[in-house]
């Protein structure tokens, strides 16, 4: 697998677990075209009990599930995350409104 390189216009954070270990992550990438989305990467259950993740790899989902928008529903966990990078990438990119495509946001 290639490195993922994380584009210059992003904005994104980790969610960590009490221990302090990264357990997923929120990005907002600006396009070429000046629109801005959201996308989201949340590691397996099963890594998370051991403490792993792959930062490369959670970016470069959270890049497409961003560029080409998901049908999987959010997490319950990343869900307050979300609406703190919308503001911050709102007010990082100076725009009015930050597109989500995350599927089921409710």
């Amino acid at each position: 697998m290639s490195k993922f390189t994380v584009p210059r216009n992003t904005v994104g954070r980790f969610l960590r677990d009490k221990r302090g270990n990264p357990i997923g992550l929120v990005a907002a990438f600006q396009g070429p075209s000046g629109a801005v989305t959201v996308g989201w990467s949340f590691t397996a259950k099963a890594d998370r009990k051991l403490g792993r993740i792959n930062k490369n790899r959670a970016w470069q989902i959270a890049y497409e599930r961003a560029a080409v928008g998901t049908s999987a529903t959010l997490p319950h966990a990343l869900k307050p995350l979300v609406a703190e990078i919308q503001d911050r990438a709102a007010r990082y990119f100076r725009v009015d409104e930050v597109g989500v495509a995350l599927g089921d946001v409710a």
